[in-house]
Formats: structure tokens, C-alpha cells, sequence
């Protein structure tokens, strides 16, 4: 509370980072900090400490497209499909055993339909996971990775990242990371 009150402080910045694995594996990597330099050098040694190569802007974010992402819950796939289609969604995903144990969809909508396509699922009924229900990148061309230990890198890369404390989101394209 203190640091968000006091006048002193650095203003916040939204970051975008990129960065290639391995496999052909790519990730964005979205960040809030006070202070820039501090992030860049963090993220950076996390990448290259997990054998992995940092990436230039626009690099790697030519493969990723800005979507939203509303998860429906506890829901029949017709149901879904149908609400879907009526509030204008781009794709629907599949998801099996979320966090909290449930299946559900993820329903991609377009960034500005986001907001009412979420609206819309709440009004008719469906339970929405809140939590996982914001904006995403959503990769174009996702791939599988079928080398254990080159998934296993990728999955402990995303999990460093999200252990920094200016790191928000990682987004990648490697099947059951996103």
C-alpha cells in the first residue's frame, strides 16, 4: 500500500518480451515493473540460465495474435459451441482437468467482442472462471513437442518466469503450456 501511495515511486510499465526455446518453441513474455532495467536483466538471465536464446521485438510476436480468452466451465460442448457462435467467438479449445479440477472451454474472441462475448456467457447461465478469463496471445501455429526433455525445459522456463515478481503472463506455443 505504502509503495502504491507513496509519490516518490516510479511510475509502473507494461514490458513485452520475447524469446525462442527449444523444439522450435516460442514465448511472449508480459511484465509490470518500476523499474525496467531491473526486469530486462531478470528475465533475460532466466531465459538464458534455462539454455534458451532471448529474442529482438517482433521476433517471435509475428506468431502469436492478440485474442480474448473466456473459460467456460462446467458446461456441455453443444451448449458452449452455441453461445459461441451467437456472441461472435474466433475458436473454441477444449480444456481438461483446469486447476480446480473441472473441464471446460476456452472461447477466443476478438479483442474488442471480448468484454460483451464475457458478458454474454455470464447472462446465459454458464459458470466463467473469472481468473482465466482476460487477454491473451494466442499462437497461430501451435506445435507439439513429443522430446520429453525438450518439453520439460520449456515447462520449467515458463515456470521461472512466472516466479519473478514483475513477470504477469507467459504466453507460448507449445501445446499444454498455453
Amino acid at each position: 500500500m505504502k509503495k502504491a501511495t507513496d509519490k516518490s515511486q516510479a511510475d509502473f510499465q507494461s514490458c513485452t518480451y520475447e524469446a525462442y526455446g527449444p523444439a522450435g518453441s516460442s514465448f511472449v513474455i508480459e511484465a509490470l515493473t518500476d523499474n525496467v532495467n531491473r526486469s530486462v536483466a531478470e528475465v533475460k538471465s532466466v531465459i538464458t540460465k534455462a539454455g534458451c536464446k532471448a529474442a529482438d521485438p517482433g521476433s517471435v510476436m509475428f506468431a502469436f495474435s492478440r485474442a480474448g480468452q473466456i473459460l467456460v466451465v462446467d458446461a456441455g460442448e453443444e451448449e458452449v459451441f452455441e453461445a459461441a457462435m451467437e456472441v461472435g467467438a474466433e475458436d473454441i479449445q477444449p480444456v481438461e482437468g483446469g486447476e480446480d479440477g473441472s473441464d471446460g472451454y476456452k472461447v477466443f474472441t476478438s479483442v474488442p467482442n471480448f468484454v460483451s462475448a464475457k458478458a454474454s456467457f455470464q447472462q446465459r447461465g454458464f459458470k466463467v472462471a473469472e481468473e482465466d478469463s482476460l487477454l491473451v496471445y494466442k499462437a497461430n501455429a501451435p506445435i507439439e513437442i513429443e522430446d520429453g526433455e525438450a518439453f520439460g525445459k520449456c515447462e520449467a522456463l515458463v515456470d521461472k518466469l512466472l516466479a519473478l515478481s514483475d513477470v504477469d503472463s507467459v504466453h507460448t506455443n507449445v501445446v499444454g503450456l498455453e
